[in-house]
């Protein structure tokens, strides 16, 4: 994802502008008395009439209609729905990995994630300064100083080697969670927790697997490309079943698949054999080329780990 970084305060008050701008590529694309958003080339600013912008990074799919259909939208009818609902109702309705900052007529700033919270937007706040980015690369080091111990623990023990999602490895520094929307307006800033809405139970039956079907696989295809398709083959249901939709929906001359063959010491050796073997069959079931990434951990485990 494309690189962002919000400030709020006195963080650049001892900088210059071009200072700012050489971080990371990344270039000023609106700048206020008390806030500056940075962000690079690929970020899309939009402008409503009334002299409201909006900033996205990432991409919008479409809209999820209630009906459960996923349904496909210009650019111009994403910009108009942006202006017309809060944000959020835009995190609720819109498919996509996207962060979406609304800029509002009063000043305030509004921020948010995709539903699924697919992307990370870390944040550290305090009296005078707030800044947020979606990089750890983009925070301050004086922030990066001093190591949570809940989180590392979480790192080293628990499948995943990820902190808690409203956590990082460092005390100075959070993680937007999923359901959280930010507002910053003048200087008070605010993470409001949105209202968790369970769907109802109901029986399931065939014509309800069907209509699953036909979702998963309009699902497939919005993401999917005509140019070319690959997927990360574990041989597990969920990478065989996206393979199986893109096969399905581009051909077998549009797809291919990458898997890993991990080597973590010499007494063990490869401990993931299983998996090729089946990565293997269900690649040729399919017709499609199987690429084979090798993993020596107990060679070059400190250049993985860098």
């Amino acid at each position: 994802m494309q690189g962002l970084r919000i400030t709020r305060g006195k963080y650049f008050s001892s900088r210059s502008d071009n200072t700012a701008q050489k971080d990371n590529n990344l270039k000023i694309v609106h700048e206020t008395a008390n806030l500056v958003i940075e962000a690079d080339a690929e970020a899309i600013k939009l402008k409503s009439g009334d002299g409201r912008c909006a900033i996205m990074i990432g991409s919008i799919i479409g809209i999820r209609l209630r009906s459960g259909i996923l349904e496909r939208m210009s650019a111009m009818a994403t910009k108009a729905f942006i202006f017309s609902h809060t944000i959020a109702q835009c995190r609720s309705a819109f498919e996509g990995r996207y962060i979406l900052i609304v800029m509002n007529q009063d000043g305030s700033c509004e921020i948010t994630l995709d539903r699924y919270g697919q992307s990370d937007l870390y944040y550290m706040n305090s009296s005078d300064c707030t800044i947020l980015a979606n990089g750890l690369n983009l925070m301050p080091a004086r922030d990066c100083a001093e190591y949570n111990q809940a989180s590392l623990a979480h790192v080293l023990t628990v499948y995943g080697y990820r902190p808690p999602k409203r956590h990082t490895i460092y005390s100075g520094i959070q993680r937007l969670g999923v359901v959280e929307v930010v507002r910053i307006s003048g200087t008070s800033f605010e993470i409001k927790e949105l209202d968790f809405i369970p769907l109802s139970t109901a029986p399931y039956g065939k014509s309800e697997l069907i209509e699953y079907a036909d979702t998963f696989l309009d699902a497939v295809e919005a993401r999917g490309s005509h140019y070319g398709n690959v997927v990360y083959l574990s041989s597990g249901w969920d990478s065989s079943a996206i393979l199986a939709c893109l096969v399905h929906i581009y051909g077998a001359r549009k797809v291919r698949a990458v898997t890993g063959r991990m080597n973590y010491n010499k007494r063990s050796g490869i401990i993931n054999q299983f998996e090729l073997d089946r990565a293997k069959e269900i690649a040729g079931y399919f017709g499609v080329p199987l690429e084979i990434a090798e993993f020596d951990y107990w060679k070059n485990g400190p250049e993985y780990l860098a």
